[in-house]
């Protein structure tokens, strides 16, 4: 097996793997590293919040949040043109599960639709997410 090191710019914070390529989240961030070369190309930055968060999707694409707006792009980092999903405030952590988003926000669970689904369809109270 060949094994090889990738170089980063920056600590990683947040890593998944999408194809052939790794999305990966720094403190400012979201890059895509293409594995077989290392190139990397910035997708967008993070925002505010604490930590990179995002999600990966069907179709080549993944979710990546800035605060509390979800953005989509293609694993070659370029933007999906879909409009991003709002969430009432920055989450700590999100699943996708066709047409949702379930996001853990500080004190509630958001469930928020995609697609034709758009909108807020649920949120829950709970406390220590």
């Amino acid at each position: 097996m060949n094994k090889q090191e990738l170089a980063l710019p920056d600590t990683a914070r947040m890593l998944h793997v999408c194809g052939d390529r790794v999305c990966v989240g720094f403190k400012k961030e979201y890059a895509m590293v293409r594995m077989r070369d290392g190139v990397l190309a910035t997708v967008c930055q993070t925002g505010r919040s604490a930590a990179p968060v995002a999600a990966r999707l069907p179709e080549k694409q993944v979710l990546l949040l800035r605060d509390n707006i979800g953005v989509f792009a293609y694993y070659d980092a370029k933007a999906t043109g879909r409009p991003g999903v709002t969430f009432s405030e920055a989450p700590l952590a999100v699943a996708y599960r066709f047409p949702f988003v379930l996001a853990a926000l500080p004190r509630c669970l958001e469930l928020r639709g995609v697609g034709g689904a758009a909108g807020l369809a649920q949120q829950l109270p709970a406390r220590g997410v």
